[in-house]
């Protein structure tokens, strides 16, 4: 059970919308309102301890807060132009420590061009960070636009937001402290390849919460199954399963934000994508169907219909990932 989802669609009923405004719950990762002859986007996310970042180093988790904001706006096929955001800092931070979080979020935005408009600071014994960014697009793109024969790709390699995770999870492994200071991890902002998915696309997402479920999202808004063909994972991946005793597949499962751009492109326009995508890095998954939803890895299909387990719904994530560890050594 997706308790999230459940208390959204408790709540949302409640709550007046605007007429002008033409996505439905879950259609799209960013609101978005038709209004001044084009059309306004809308973002707003939160993060904390519990996103697990890794928080050694101050710049490095305030850029991956604003690209993770940011990324949205993208995936929405649109550009960012506003931002704001809430900080509360945890009371036991040095200055130097907030103010290098600052910069990292700064720099993010002047990388997107995007604008500070101002925002909240407060002192707590936790810390939160809550942004809110405000965009622009010609022509939205949504999740569920995917039709069947339509291709998937993605931005970048899966593993990296779930390689983080498992960094600080397991932290008080004396080998994985050891890796964890020769691999940073800066998320990817992808201000180039957006340009070129919102021509092409039509799906997209961002991975923000993994790429299983960033394709599962898409194939149900758009009313579709999907076949993974292809599991792009990054070079380190191999080396984080053998030091966890896990499988790879925790990484595409995995829900760590890894907050890369995951769309469909139609068989009609797919040779031209691929011309004109050749000089960045895109990675082919599989193709959208009208069967069932599956995965095609190591000479094995896996039925992932009855793939359920959500990260919200456990209150250890250890338990968590126990359990996504029983389902695919079950069906292996």
């Amino acid at each position: 059970m997706d308790k999230e989802r459940k208390l959204i669609d408790l709540v949302s009923p409640l709550l007046p919308r605007s007429k002008f405004q033409i996505n439905g719950l879950f259609q799209s990762d960013s609101e978005i309102v038709q209004e001044f002859g084009g059309f306004t986007l809308f973002n707003i996310d939160e993060f904390s301890s519990e996103d697990h970042f890794r928080e050694n180093d101050g710049f490095s988790l305030g850029w991956n807060m604003a690209v993770g904001a940011i990324s949205d706006i993208y995936a929405t096929g649109g550009k960012p132009v506003y931002y704001l955001h809430s900080l509360t800092v945890d009371k036991n931070w040095e200055e130097e420590y907030i103010t290098e979080i600052v910069k990292g979020v700064s720099k993010a935005l002047e990388k997107s061009s995007v604008s500070f408009l101002g925002g909240d600071l407060e002192v707590s014994d936790q810390w939160r960070y809550t942004a809110t960014v405000i965009g622009r697009a010609e022509k939205p793109v949504m999740r569920s636009g995917a039709k069947s024969g339509d291709s998937v790709f993605m931005t970048g390699k899966i593993g990296k937001g779930n390689i983080e995770a498992f960094l600080k999870i397991f932290s008080d492994r004396t080998i994985v402290s050891k890796i964890s200071e020769f691999l940073p991890l800066k998320l990817p902002l992808r201000v180039e390849e957006s340009d070129l998915i919102s021509k092409f696309a039509t799906s997209c997402i961002d991975t923000s919460d993994g790429v299983f479920n960033g394709i599962n999202t898409i194939a149900e808004m758009s009313k579709c199954g999907f076949c993974i063909e292809k599991l792009p994972f990054l070079k380190g991946a191999s080396v984080i399963s053998k030091l966890s005793k896990l499988s790879k597949l925790l990484l595409f499962f995995g829900e760590a934000g890894e907050y890369e751009l995951l769309f469909t492109v139609p068989k009609n326009r797919l040779e031209q994508f691929l011309q004109e995508a050749k000089n960045y890095d895109f990675n082919y998954l599989g193709k959208i169907t009208t069967g069932r939803k599956e995965l095609k890895y190591k000479e094995k299909t896996y039925n992932l219909e009855n793939f359920s387990l959500r990260a919200r719904d456990f209150e250890k994530v250890k338990d968590y990932i126990s359990e996504v560890s029983k389902w695919v050594e079950k069906e292996s």
